[in-house]
C-alpha cells in the first residue's frame, strides 16, 4: 500500500498543464487531464447526436423525394450510406455510453469518423443526384451540425473540413467560396471561444482540486482511497477503517456511495444528505469527472459518520478509464460541534426550549401555512407570578430548577402540532395549532394556570408561584408574528392587572387603550417640554394646634382635549416612558422657587418616584434647585416610598447619606403598602412617616381593624423619634380619631382642596388655627343587608360590583376596581334608575357611598325578582 506522499504525487501527476490546442486533436495516452476532458466533451455531445441524425435523415428524405424518378446507382448508394450514418447518429447516445467507459481514445476516433462521414455525405449530395436541394437547405444542415458538434471541437472542424473538400471536389455545382466562408468563420470562432472558455475553466477547476487535496491531506482524520471502474473501493488507507471502526473486508469491493447500509438508522437530514451525496458521486463517476468535498454518510460502530470525499479519474497506460483515486476527511466531530452551536443559537440553555428568535421563526412558518388555508393558530403568552420573589429569597439555583420544572409542565401540556418556547426571564410562549374555539381555549388556559400554579417540589422544598396568560388567535387577532405577539402581550398585561392567576383573551379595546396610552405618552412629553403642567399645593396641618406647618407639592395636568388627567395616571406613564426625570426635576425646581416666598416656618414636601431615585443626577438636581431658589435645605422634605429598597444597593445608601448631609429631610411615604421589611428604618435617616390613606379612610367605621394598624404605626414612629402624617383624612370622625391616636400632622380634604401657587402663597400667611371643613359621619340609618350585582361607573370606567347593604342615604359595595375617597360614582342596579354619590371611605375592595339625594324606596328597589317577572332595563 503506497504511503500518503506517493498517493499525492500520483494524484498531482494527473493535473498536467493543458493548452487550448488539445481541443482539436486526439489526446495523448499519457495525459490524464486531456483524457478526462475528452470524455466530458463526448458526454456532452451524446444527447445531441440524435438531433444531427434527424437533420441528416430529413436532408436525405428531401433528396430522395425530389430525385425519385431519375435516381441512378450512385444516388442509391449515397442514400443507403446516408441512412446508415443517420441511424448510427440517432443511436449514438447509447453506443457511446458503452464505449466511453472503456476507451476514451477509441471513442473519440469513432465520433470523429462518424462526423467526417456526415460531412462527406452532405458535401457530395449535389454530385450524387441530378436535382440537388439547393443552397439554403444544404447550408442550414451544415450550420445545425456546427452547432451540435461545438460540444466537441475536434468533431466540429472535421465535419466542416470534410464537407468543404467534398463539396468543391465532387459537386456538380460547387457552392461559392463566399458561402463556404460563412460556416468556416463560424466554425473557427466557435472552436476558439469554446476551447478558450473550457480550458480556462478546466485549469481553474484542476487548480482548485489540487489545493483541496493538499489541504485535506494535512488535516487529522484524512484518508486516501481508490476505486475501480465500477466505483467499488479497491484500496484505502488505514485512517478510513479506524474512523468507521470496521475491518478492511467490510468496506472493500463495495461502491463508495453505498457505505450506509439499510440497517443504519438515520434522521431526515441525514437521509437527504445520503441521497444527495449518492447522486453526485454516481453522476461524476458516470461522466468520469473530478469532484471535490462531496459529503456522504457512512455507518460505524458509534453511529453515522459524515465523510467529505474528493476524487480524480485515473487512466491506465492505454488511456482507458480505470476508476477514481482521491482523498477523504472525517467531518463528524466538526458536524457535531456545528450542531451544538446551532442548538445553542436556537435553544434556551437552561430549559432546552426554543428561544425567542427560534420561536418567532417557527410561528412565522405556521402563520404562512395558515394563510395557505390551514387551521387557526392560538398564541398564549405566559408570565410567572411571584417568581422574582422566590428567586431572590430562595436563591438562583432554586429559581433555575423552578424554571426547568415549569418548562417540563409546559411540554406535557402542548399537543402534537404545538410548540413552546422561553421568551426571556420568567416569560414563556405556547402555540397551539388548529385550535380556535374560544370556549375550548378558555378551558385549556384555565387548566394551564392551575397546572402551573400547583406547588413545585425542589430538593424537598415546596415552592408556590402563579401564572398569568394572554391569548391571541390568528388570523382574527393578527396574521403576522409582530401583530399576534403584540396583541397577546396586551392581553397578558390586562390579565396581570386583574391580579394573580388570571387569563384573558385579546380584544380590540385593549389595543385602543394601548394606542391611547401611547398618544398620552407623546402628549405628556410635549406638555413637559412646553410647560403645560402646573404644581398645586395641599396644606399639611399640625394636629395639636390646627395651624399650617407646610405644603405638599402635587403635579397637575390639564390636557387640551381630555381635561384633567389624574396624577396616578400620568405619573406611572412618565415612569414607563422615561420622562420621570424631566418631570421630577421640573416639579422640584418650581416647588422650591415657590416655597422661597413662604414664611420660614413652613416646610415643602416633594415626592420622588422610585424610578427617579435611581437616577445619577438626583443629588445634583436637589442641590441645583435649592441654590437657584435660595430655599434653606432644612425646609425641604423629600418623600420616597418603600419600593426603593427592593433593589437596595450601596448606591441607595450613598444617595440617602448625601442628601441628608445637605440638611434635607427624608420622609417615608405610603408606609405599610409596599416593601414588607422594616429593617430599612434602621438604615435610612428618616424624619417622618406618612400613613397611607388606605389605612386612614374609614378609620372611624365601627369594628374596623385600621385603628389598630394606625395606632401601631404612630407608636413605632414615636419610639424611633419620628413624626407622623395622616394622609387622606376626609371626615371629621376620622380626624378626631387620628388626633386621639397621637398623629403629629394631618393632610387631606378635611382641611380643603389643593391650592394653586397664588392661593397657597396667600394661605401661607395665615397663622391662626385652620378650621376643618369635612363632613361628619353620623349615626347611620337602618340598612338592609343584600347581595345584589350592580355596574359601578367610576371615572369613566364601568366596574362590576356587589351591593352589600343599602339605606336611603347610602350603600356599602364591593368592587375590584380603581375607587378612591372623594371619587364620584354612579350605581346601576336592575330595578332602579342610576344612583349618584360620593365615595366616603375605602377598606380594601369594600367602600361606602353617600348618595347625592335620599331614596325613600331604597329597600323596595333591591328586592329579589319574583319568578316570571321581567327585569327592568338598566339605565
Amino acid at each position: 500500500m503506497p504511503d500518503r506522499k506517493n498517493w499525492l504525487s500520483y494524484i498531482n501527476a494527473g493535473f498536467a498543464e493543458t493548452n487550448w490546442f488539445s481541443a482539436i486533436r486526439i489526446p495523448r495516452h499519457s495525459s490524464a487531464d486531456e483524457l478526462s476532458y475528452t470524455a466530458q466533451c463526448i458526454e456532452v455531445l451524446r444527447p445531441l447526436l440524435p438531433l444531427m441524425g434527424g437533420a441528416s435523415f430529413l436532408f436525405t428524405l428531401m433528396l430522395v423525394v425530389k430525385n425519385w424518378p431519375v435516381t441512378n446507382i450512385i444516388g442509391v448508394i449515397w442514400t443507403v450510406a446516408s441512412l446508415f450514418v443517420s441511424s448510427s447518429l440517432m443511436n449514438g447516445s447509447w453506443i457511446l455510453g458503452r464505449r466511453l467507459r472503456n476507451d476514451q481514445i477509441r471513442t473519440a476516433r469513432v465520433v470523429t469518423l462518424a462526423v467526417a462521414a456526415t460531412g462527406v455525405l452532405l458535401g457530395s449530395a449535389s454530385g450524387a443526384f441530378v436535382h440537388p436541394v439547393g443552397l439554403t437547405p444544404t447550408l442550414g444542415c451544415v450550420i445545425i451540425g456546427l452547432v451540435i458538434f461545438a460540444a466537441f471541437p475536434l468533431a466540429q472542424i472535421v465535419f466542416l473540413g470534410s464537407f468543404a473538400v467534398t463539396q468543391i471536389t465532387y459537386s456538380r455545382e460547387p457552392l461559392p467560396l463566399g458561402a463556404l466562408a460563412v460556416p468556416l468563420f463560424f466554425c473557427l470562432g466557435a472552436i476558439w471561444i469554446s476551447a478558450h472558455v473550457r480550458f480556462t475553466r478546466a485549469k481553474t477547476r484542476m487548480d482548485l482540486h489540487k489545493e483541496r487535496f493538499a489541504r485535506m491531506s494535512e488535516l487529522d482524520g484524512s484518508f486516501v482511497w481508490q476505486a475501480d471502474v465500477a466505483g467499488n473501493l479497491t484500496q484505502a488507507s488505514g485512517e478510513l477503517f479506524a474512523t468507521l471502526g470496521v475491518g478492511r473486508d467490510a468496506l472493500l469491493q463495495r461502491p463508495i456511495w453505498s457505505l450506509v447500509g439499510a440497517g443504519v438508522k438515520c434522521d431526515k437530514e441525514q437521509m437527504r444528505e445520503i441521497a444527495f451525496g449518492t447522486e453526485v458521486l454516481k453522476r461524476h463517476h458516470h461522466m468520469q469527472a473530478p469532484f471535490g468535498e462531496v459529503v456522504i454518510c457512512a455507518r460505524s460502530k458509534d453511529g453515522i459518520h459524515r465523510l467529505s470525499i474528493s476524487g480524480q479519474p485515473r487512466y491506465d497506460s492505454s488511456g482507458n478509464f480505470a476508476g477514481f483515486v482521491g482523498i477523504g476527511l472525517d467531518l463528524t466531530d466538526y458536524s457535531r460541534s456545528q450542531e451544538r452551536l446551532l442548538d445553542a443559537a436556537e435553544r434556551d440553555a437552561l430549559t432546552k426550549l426554543m428561544n425567542r428568535a427560534c420561536f418567532n421563526e417557527k410561528l412565522e412558518l405556521m402563520l404562512c401555512g395558515q394563510r395557505s388555508g390551514r387551521g387557526a393558530t392560538a398564541l398564549l403568552l405566559i408570565d410567572l407570578d411571584k417568581f422574582k420573589q422566590a428567586n431572590d429569597t430562595l436563591g438562583h439555583q432554586v429559581g433555575d430548577q423552578l424554571l426547568w420544572q415549569v418548562a417540563e409542565r409546559l411540554k406535557m401540556f402542548i399537543n402534537s402540532t404545538g410548540f413552546v418556547g422561553r421568551l426571556g426571564g420568567d416569560e414563556f410562549g405556547v402555540v397551539l395549532h388548529e385550535i380556535s374555539d374560544r370556549h375550548r381555549l378558555d378551558g385549556l388556559a384555565g387548566e394551564l394556570v392551575r397546572n402551573l400554579s400547583a406547588p413545585y417540589d425542589i430538593s424537598g422544598l415546596q415552592v408556590s408561584i402563579g401564572a398569568a396568560i394572554g391569548i391571541a388567535v390568528g388570523p382574527e387577532h393578527g396574521d403576522t408574528v409582530d401583530a399576534l405577539v403584540r396583541n397577546a402581550d396586551l392581553a397578558l398585561y390586562s390579565a396581570k392587572a386583574r391580579g394573580g392567576c388570571k387569563h384573558r383573551f385579546f380584544d380590540t379595546t385593549l389595543l385602543d387603550h394601548a394606542l391611547e396610552r401611547r398618544q398620552l405618552e407623546i402628549d405628556l412629553g410635549k406638555a413637559i417640554e412646553n410647560g403645560e403642567l402646573s404644581v398645586q399645593y395641599q396644606p399639611i396641618i399640625d394636629a395639636a394646634t390646627d395651624r399650617l406647618c407646610g405644603f405638599e407639592a402635587l403635579a397637575r395636568w390639564i390636557h387640551s382635549e381630555r381635561g384633567e388627567v389624574a396624577a396616578d395616571e400620568f405619573i406611572p406613564l412618565a415612569e414607563t416612558a422615561g420622562l420621570i426625570d424631566r418631570l421630577g426635576q421640573w416639579i422640584l425646581r418650581e416647588a422650591c422657587a415657590e416655597a422661597a416666598h413662604w414664611p420660614d416656618r413652613l416646610a415643602l414636601a416633594v415626592n420622588i418616584s422610585p424610578a427617579q431615585f435611581g437616577s445619577p443626577g438626583l443629588t445634583t438636581a436637589i442641590v441645583s434647585s435649592l441654590a437657584q431658589s435660595q430655599l434653606p435645605p432644612e425646609r425641604l422634605e423629600i418623600e420616597i416610598t418603600e419600593n426603593i429598597f427592593l433593589g437596595e444597593s450601596e448606591t441607595t445608601q450613598a444617595i440617602l447619606r448625601q442628601v441628608h448631609n445637605l440638611g434635607v429631610k427624608w420622609v417615608i411615604d405610603d408606609f405599610g403598602t409596599g416593601y414588607s421589611s422594616l429593617k430599612y428604618l434602621l438604615k435610612a435617616p428618616f424624619s417622618k412617616i406618612k400613613i397611607d390613606c388606605e389605612f386612614v379612610n374609614g378609620l372611624s367605621v365601627p369594628d374596623s381593624q385600621k385603628r389598630a394598624i394606625v395606632g401601631t404605626i404612630i407608636a413605632l414612629a414615636k419610639s424611633m423619634g419620628m413624626a407622623t402624617t395622616a394622609e387622606g383624612v376626609e371626615s371629621l370622625n376620622d380626624l378626631k380619631l387620628v388626633k386621639e391616636l397621637g398623629c403629629s400632622q394631618v393632610q387631606g380634604f378635611v382641611y380643603g382642596p389643593t391650592l394653586t401657587a397664588t392661593e397657597a402663597r396667600s394661605f401661607a400667611k395665615n397663622r391662626l388655627p385652620i378650621p376643618a371643613e369635612g363632613f361628619e359621619m353620623t349615626r347611620r340609618e337602618p340598612r338592609m343587608v343584600v347581595l345584589r350585582s350592580a355596574d359601578i361607573l367610576c371615572g369613566g370606567t364601568v366596574v362590576p360590583g356587589t351591593v352589600r347593604n343599602v339605606s336611603s342615604s347610602g350603600a356599602m359595595l364591593e368592587a375590584d376596581g380603581p375607587v378612591a375617597v372623594g371619587s364620584r360614582v354612579e350605581i346601576h342596579m336592575d330595578h332602579d334608575s342610576p344612583r349618584s354619590g360620593v365615595i366616603r371611605w375605602v377598606d380594601g375592595i369594600r367602600f361606602g357611598v353617600q348618595f347625592d339625594e335620599r331614596y325613600p324606596n331604597a329597600f323596595q328597589a333591591v328586592r329579589p325578582n319574583r319568578v316570571g317577572q321581567p327585569k327592568a332595563a338598566a339605565a
